[in-house]
């Protein structure tokens, strides 16, 4: 969960950098940026605020993440493991997860005789 915790606080810093570059540049403006996970735990901690033993040791710098959940800049959403199209990039896939994942990219595989 730290791991992934850490990753959503970068994710809303990153975000954030770029809303402001779009809105500087008058190129849109969003009001609240919405990121995905797939984590439970991560979703518990950051939009409802849980606290646990296992979770205290986490630096205060990455509790950026629930602060800019509950200011409204980010809405954090969490979907399931097998609707995140990130994975393609990240794990070994099974040849039909593999094609879910890139049905999710809008992408289609090649078939290639070898």
């Amino acid at each position: 969960m730290e791991s992934e915790f850490i990753a959503i606080s970068e994710a809303t810093k990153e975000a954030l950098f770029l809303k402001s570059l779009f809105e500087e540049l008058h190129l849109g403006k969003q009001q609240t940026i919405p990121l995905h996970t797939d984590s439970q735990p991560v979703y518990d901690h950051i939009t409802k605020n849980l606290h646990h033993n296992r979770t205290k040791h986490i630096h205060r710098r990455f509790n950026f993440a629930r602060e800019a959940n509950s200011n409204g800049d980010i809405e954090l959403r969490r979907i399931p493991a097998s609707e995140q199209a990130a994975d393609i990039l990240t794990k070994i896939l099974l040849r039909v997860e593999h094609g879910n994942a890139l049905n999710l990219l809008n992408m289609h595989a090649i078939n290639i005789p070898i």
